[in-house]
C-alpha cells in the first residue's frame, strides 16, 4: 500500500471520527513497514535486485554458503557465488573467500584495505575479522601474533609496518591502521598517476625491500623515519640526483650498530645512478 501525501492531508482535515483516526494510524504504520521492508534487499551477480530479508544459511559441509530470502512470492535460496551483495536492517553483507570457503561477511569499511566480519561454522555472530586488499591478497584477523602477520601483510606501506613492529599501532587500533594503509595506498596511487614515468629498476628494488625487511626485523629505532629516508635515497637514485651529504650521514649513524645493514645501505649510496 502506497500512502501519499494528498491521501494522508484529505484524512486529515476531513471531519475526524474514531473510525478515521485508526485509518490514518493504520497507514501512517503501513508506510513505514513498507519503506523499512524496502532497505533490505539483495542485488545477484546479474544486476537483479530482490526485496526482502535476507538471513546466511549455516551449512557445516558446504564450501559455498548459501543465503536464504523472503520475498513477496516466497523464500529464494542463492549461494554466495550468485550474489553480489545484501542489505539488511542497515548493513551490508558481500561474499568472501575464507581459505577454500565462500561465505558472507558483514563490510564494516571499504577502501584499498577492506574490513569484513564473518561467521565462523556454527556460530550466530558475524564475529571473525577478515581483512582483504584492493588485489584479492587477505588474511583473518590474527588474535595471536598480531605485530608479525600484520606487518608483513601491510608491507607495501613500510611506515605503517614499521609503526606495528614498534607497538606504536597494536590491535587496538586496528581503526587507525586501515585508515592509514588507505592513505598511504592512495598516495603511493596518486604519485605513480601524476609522476612522469619512470624506468623501473629491479636490481634497485630488490635492495631496497631487502635494505627495509632488514630494518623492520632489527633492533633499530625510529623504524618508520629510517624506512622513508631509504625511500627518499632510492627516489634520487632514480631521479639521477645527488644524494645529498647530509642524507647519507644520517642515514649511516641510523645503521651503524648493525654491520650487515651499514653493508647493505653503502651498497645503495654507491649505486649507479647512470644505469
Amino acid at each position: 500500500m502506497r500512502v501519499t501525501f494528498e491521501f494522508v492531508i484529505l484524512i486529515y482535515f476531513s471531519p475526524m471520527t474514531p473510525y478515521k483516526f485508526l485509518i490514518l494510524i493504520f497507514v501512517i504504520v503501513a508506510s513505514a513497514l513498507t519503506s523499512f521492508s524496502q532497505s533490505n534487499y539483495l542485488v545477484l551477480s546479474n544486476g537483479d535486485t530482490l526485496i526482502g530479508e535476507s538471513t546466511l544459511i549455516d551449512n557445516l559441509n558446504a564450501n559455498v554458503m548459501k543465503v536464504q530470502i523472503k520475498t513477496a512470492d516466497g523464500k529464494q535460496f542463492f549461494n554466495a557465488l550468485e550474489i553480489l551483495e545484501y542489505h539488511q536492517d542497515g548493513k551490508l553483507y558481500k561474499p568472501i573467500k575464507v581459505y577454500d570457503i565462500i561465505t558472507i561477511g558483514e563490510l564494516k569499511s571499504e577502501g584499498y584495505l577492506s574490513l569484513y566480519y564473518y561467521k565462523n561454522k556454527g556460530e550466530y555472530q558475524f564475529s571473525q575479522g577478515f581483512l582483504q586488499k584492493l588485489n584479492g591478497e587477505s588474511i583473518i584477523l590474527p588474535n595471536i601474533g598480531f605485530k608479525k602477520i600484520m606487518a608483513d601483510f601491510l608491507g607495501d606501506c613500510p611506515d605503517i609496518s614499521a609503526q606495528i613492529l614498534e607497538r606504536t599501532l597494536t590491535s587496538k587500533h586496528l581503526d587507525e591502521i586501515i585508515d592509514s594503509y588507505n592513505e598511504c595506498m592512495n598516495l603511493i596511487t596518486q604519485t605513480k598517476i601524476n609522476s612522469p614515468s619512470i624506468q623501473v629498476d629491479e636490481e634497485l628494488n630488490d635492495l631496497v625491500n631487502d635494505i627495509k625487511a632488514t630494518i623492520n626485523s632489527s633492533e633499530a629505532e625510529n623504524k618508520s623515519d629510517f624506512n622513508e629516508l631509504i625511500t627518499d635515497i632510492q627516489t634520487r637514485i632514480q631521479e639521477k640526483k645527488d644524494i645529498p651529504s647530509y642524507m647519507m650521514s644520517a642515514v649511516r649513524d641510523m645503521a651503524r650498530e648493525n654491520e650487515d645493514l651499514l653493508k647493505k645501505i653503502e651498497v645503495l649510496l654507491n649505486y649507479p645512478s647512470n644505469k
